[in-house]
């Protein structure tokens, strides 16, 4: 009887440890390409936030830290952290360094810096 409550001890150790080293980090969702669908800009007048709104603007997040975006035929890289929580994203682009929130999930990625905001849906 021991000797089966033991094995039983160690099959469920090992399970939960598989389970665990499986579950993906909330900061690798980031690891998509993103559209962006809708900017909220509190300073910015109606036109030029509509203008914004409507642009075809793109970025993407590659697992090596890098990341590319493309705003209107605009090409652009750079490097990229993520805290753990996906809650802080930090870019680099030609020695420029920006830190912004970030609230992160599979399917959205909303930016903020301030009053500023910027939702991202996954490219489909």
């Amino acid at each position: 009887m021991k000797k089966t409550a033991s094995l039983g001890f160690i099959a469920f150790t090992c399970i939960l440890l598989f389970a665990t080293a499986c579950s993906k980090s909330p900061s690798a969702s980031i690891h998509n390409s993103w559209k962006l669908t809708n900017v909220e800009m509190p300073g910015a007048d109606s036109i030029a936030l509509a203008q914004m709104n409507a642009a075809e603007v793109t970025y993407t997040f590659k697992e090596d830290s890098t990341y590319n975006y493309d705003i209107q035929g605009t090409i652009g890289k750079g490097t990229f952290s993520i805290n753990e929580e996906g809650s802080q994203l930090t870019m680099t682009e030609e020695g420029q360094t920006d830190t912004i929130s970030a609230v992160l999930s599979d399917t959205i990625l909303m930016l903020s810096k301030g009053s500023e905001k910027m939702m991202f849906t996954v490219k489909k």
